[in-house]
């Protein structure tokens, strides 16, 4: 995605679709008022106040982004197909996101094992996974299907009634887990 400011105004633009206008919160947070449900984005900063990186907020969900290093297409492609080269899932995603998945099906999240801006999002959007899961079934198995820009780790779970598909980020230095997204498929 790229960020644009003209004039006054703050747009964003994902590849392929049109800039949306997003208005500041803070410094470093903005929201939209024009797509449904609402989205909103936060910037990271360095020691200088640099942006090294951004996080979407959009329907429960947390988004994260580094900042590329250039804007020339082929940099990024070759950034792209480094960070993706292993294509293996990074050490320890697996176990965890097993633990959470069952914490999750139970209604009872391990809010321990997450960052605190994590565990918020998962406390803030009960109300979206509790029916999906329940609607789901009981939890069958899980499986490693790739690694998307950003280094993140998708994995697809099947379920009695379906299957989810969950992003979760390579874990931490000390376990616990940064990123983790649900995202419904059409099986």
């Amino acid at each position: 995605m790229r960020i644009i400011r003209e004039g006054k105004g703050y747009y964003i633009q994902g590849v392929g679709q049109p800039p949306i206008q997003v208005y500041p919160d803070s410094p470093t947070e903005f929201f939209t008022r024009d797509v449904t449900p609402p989205a909103q984005w936060s910037f990271d900063l360095d020691h200088a106040n640099h942006v090294t990186g951004a996080v979407m907020h959009f329907h429960g969900r947390e988004v994260p982004a580094k900042r590329l290093a250039s804007t020339d297409p082929l940099a990024i492609q070759t950034e792209h197909a480094l960070e993706t080269a292993s294509d293996a899932p990074s050490p320890g995603t697996e176990a965890a996101l097993k633990r959470e998945i069952q914490t999750f099906s139970s209604g009872r999240p391990d809010y321990g094992i997450m960052m605190p801006r994590l565990a918020d999002t998962v406390r803030e959007n009960r109300s979206y996974y509790i029916p999906l899961l329940e609607k789901l079934g009981p939890f069958k198995s899980l499986a490693f299907v790739k690694v998307i820009p950003g280094g993140l780790n998708v994995y697809e779970a099947t379920y009695q009634n379906g299957t989810l598909e969950w992003d979760i980020a390579p874990l931490l230095p000390d376990g616990k887990i940064e990123h983790l997204m649900i995202n419904p498929t059409n099986k």
